[in-house]
């Protein structure tokens, strides 16, 4: 027979065993997504509401498109991210705002600049830092099996802060979209992007 002094502890051990337990399969849980897919970063939508990842359909391409609502060099490029869904439909377009801006920020850049592409905040930047994407604004096109065919500048507009040529005279983003179109691997799958430094 179990005293009460003896059934209290023996409840006490089963608790914490079972709190190990719920631990051990979150942490295991946790592994298999940053192993096997995108980082299970919680990214928060315009609107507020959470969502664990953003449901992406697994057969089509996906190009990430990393802003800042405050850094000027991302509003110069409201107009190419305004016309690319219509340019490339076979293409998911997906905007990633960093840490340091919240859903208000979000909703108002969106709404000022006419932007029709679903916006994402990467509240804890995981994304940022699963491709390492250092500034903004920086595209990243993704095919399935998260295989990256490009990443950098969306064209060769800025050459340096402040400093922009009048117009483009290499596409880089919309070049590598159409290498893919045509089955080719786009002569270009790397650049260095010219904006705003995203604070770690």
């Amino acid at each position: 027979m179990i005293h009460s002094g003896e059934s209290i502890r023996h409840c006490r051990v089963l608790s914490f065993y079972f709190f190990m337990m719920r631990i051990f399969f979150l942490f295991l849980i946790a592994g298999c997504f940053s192993r096997c897919g995108w980082p299970t970063t919680i990214l928060q939508s315009e609107q507020g509401a959470s969502v664990l990842q953003k449901k992406l359909e697994k057969d089509k391409p996906v190009v990430f498109i990393f802003l800042d609502s405050e850094c000027p060099i991302c509003q110069k490029y409201t107009k190419n991210i305004r016309e690319f869904p219509a340019q490339f439909p076979q293409i998911q377009w997906i905007g990633i705002f960093t840490r340091w801006n919240s859903p208000e920020q979000i909703a108002a850049y969106k709404q000022e600049y006419g932007l029709n592409i679903p916006m994402y905040l990467d509240t804890r930047n995981r994304l940022v830092h699963k491709l390492n994407v250092k500034v903004t604004p920086e595209v990243v096109f993704v095919i399935p099996k998260q295989k990256v065919l490009y990443q950098g500048a969306i064209d060769n507009w800025f050459f340096g802060l402040g400093k922009h040529r009048p117009a483009a005279t290499e596409n880089y983003l919309a070049d590598a979209l159409e290498a893919w179109g045509r089955g080719e691997v786009p002569k270009i799958s790397r650049t260095t992007s010219i904006g705003c430094v995203i604070e770690q």
